[in-house]
């Protein structure tokens, strides 16, 4: 897949976007990975995806198993929130800071 494009949203909630083509993976720490049809978005603003499907793995899966649900394709069910960002410390912040560039 050719990614075009890649921005990071640093607040409400924290998300990731990589464009792939037409379609686009978003991480958030909501939802965790989704992916659908590119709409729109840019650093700033929200992206937005038609017809998202959750990948599944939890909110922060092993880096290194994002190819693999990729590959597999959707979870089961809609995308559902799995954790609020407003929920405070319930380790995701442990978790994130695990994998700090240095």
């Amino acid at each position: 897949m050719p990614l075009s494009n890649v921005w990071l949203d640093p607040a409400q909630p924290r998300d990731a976007t990589f464009v792939l083509g037409l379609r686009a993976l978003v991480w958030n720490e909501s939802e965790g990975f989704l992916l659908g049809e590119f709409v729109s978005g840019e650093p700033g603003v929200r992206t937005v995806l038609r017809d998202p499907v959750r990948l599944g793995g939890g909110v922060l899966p092993d880096p290194r198993a994002v190819p693999y649900l990729l590959e597999r394709g959707p979870a089961a069910g809609a995308p559902d929130a799995v954790r609020s960002y407003e929920a405070g410390h319930d380790g995701l912040e442990d978790r994130l800071a695990g994998y700090r560039i240095s």
